[in-house]
């Protein structure tokens, strides 16, 4: 199992993607592998305006309430 989450930004063809280690993302669960938000580049309303999607390891899109399948 990875210690660390893919960080990619929601903007198409934005090339920004970094490895994020889980400890300092206390609230994600340990089936989330990827998470999808705007990039410092493309956020336009500050931290938590905008939104997180959130992926298992299979690509599969999570709820960000009960971590299950949508």
């Amino acid at each position: 199992m990875s210690d660390r989450v893919t960080m990619r930004c929601l903007r198409q063809g934005c090339p920004r993607t970094r490895k994020v280690d889980r400890a300092i993302l206390e609230d994600v669960p340990t089936k989330v592998a990827e998470i999808h938000s705007y990039c410092p580049w493309h956020e336009k309303e500050g931290m938590k305006a905008y939104p997180e999607l959130f992926f298992d390891r299979k690509g599969r899109r999570l709820d960000p309430h009960t971590w299950t399948l949508i």
